[in-house]
């Protein structure tokens, strides 16, 4: 067994509808939507991230080394968040599914962590296992109290005192928030809520409102 211990960023995507859309779908149905829209948020990786594993409705990345700039770290979030929302739409419009499912069962939307600290990489029978406190803690932030759908969560490891409260960065306004967390502690973030652009939303509803959308796989 070979171990790699390392300071990483660690960044996770969190699709939220998920548990709905496959209890209320046909698995062939849910496991290819779900797989394109995972697809279509790992192809958009521009920060030479790495897969350390997918869970049913969340991807965890890491990218050992240094930690980027801010900048590069929220443009790598819209980037996957803008993919995800117009695979979202191809679907809708029923471009690439045709399976039958309502408009309705696609009510997915898209959140995501992300955290600077150590992790430990295991390589065990060529199999890669990430761990470590500050592994679980990224994972923890998932769950927290933002009274949003839709959004980018930003520990305190990767910002600085002068963006301790809210501050603007990419037409985003982040906000400061808390948590605590039994065993952790109070852990201390800022947010940023996402909105899908008027444009790719208007022609989303205005093709339904045209077609009757009632799509399928």
């Amino acid at each position: 067994m070979k171990v790699i211990q390392s300071d990483a960023l660690l960044l996770i995507p969190d699709i939220s509808g998920f548990t709905k859309f496959v209890n209320n779908n046909d698995i062939k149905h849910s496991s290819h939507v779900i797989s394109e829209l995972l697809e279509a948020i790992i192809d958009q990786n521009t920060l030479g991230l790495q897969v350390a594993g997918i869970e049913g409705d969340a991807i965890m990345f890491y990218r050992v080394g240094p930690c980027p700039g801010l900048d590069e770290v929220i443009s790598q979030c819209k980037k996957m968040f803008l993919a995800f929302h117009q695979h979202l739409t191809n679907y809708k419009l029923g471009k690439f599914c045709h399976c039958g499912a309502s408009i309705s069962d696609l009510d997915l939307s898209l959140k995501f962590v992300v955290h600077y600290g150590n992790l430990a990489i295991n390589i065990i029978h060529n199999y890669l296992h990430v761990i470590g406190p500050d592994v679980i803690l990224t994972h923890r932030l998932l769950k927290n109290n933002i009274n949003s759908k839709e959004y980018i969560l930003i520990s305190n490891s990767l910002l600085d005192d002068s963006l301790a409260n809210n501050f603007i960065h990419d037409g985003i306004t982040f906000t400061p928030g808390a948590t605590d967390y039994n065993g952790h502690g109070v852990l201390y973030y800022n947010y940023g809520r996402l909105t899908v652009p008027h444009t790719q939303n208007d022609s989303l509803h205005n093709m339904v409102d045209a077609v009757g959308l009632s799509a399928a796989c």
